[in-house]
């Protein structure tokens, strides 16, 4: 895959003893992972990666939507709405704007995994993985 300019140059960095080395942000990290779950280690890693976002002091879910927006891919807008909504069953912020600007068409929820999965109308997803709830709050 393929990553602009731009999005290289919004990376922050950090010395790691003579090199400088670009370093993304959380919300960068996560919606490039949203877009491509193989770039973290599969859907599963990435709910993990998210749960334990959403747990932190960090957790900025108005910054994260905004992160995915930029990137303007609806499977990476998908692929968030359904984890927010079963990660995080009170959570409606994230869910309801990701069906706003979610596309058309149907997309794996991990594109890695072969498996067929039930179909998710709701959010144009092949669901080939299950994701277990992880209670945060």
């Amino acid at each position: 895959m393929h990553t602009s300019a731009r999005r290289v140059k919004a990376a922050g960095s950090v010395w790691r003893g003579p090199e400088r080395v670009a370093v993304s942000g959380r919300e960068q990290t996560l919606a490039d992972g949203l877009a491509s779950p193989e770039w973290v280690g599969g859907i599963r890693h990435l709910a993990d990666m998210l749960a334990t976002y959403r747990a932190s002091r960090e957790w900025n879910p108005s910054r994260l939507l905004s992160e995915v927006r930029s990137l303007r891919r609806g499977a990476a807008m998908k692929r968030l709405g359904y984890l927010a909504e079963t990660l995080w069953p009170g959570e409606t912020k994230i869910p309801e704007a990701a069906l706003e600007a979610r596309s058309a068409g149907l997309v794996r929820l991990d594109p890695a995994i072969r498996a067929a999965g039930r179909i998710s109308k709701r959010w144009g997803l092949r669901v080939n993985a299950s994701i277990e709830h992880v209670a945060t709050g």
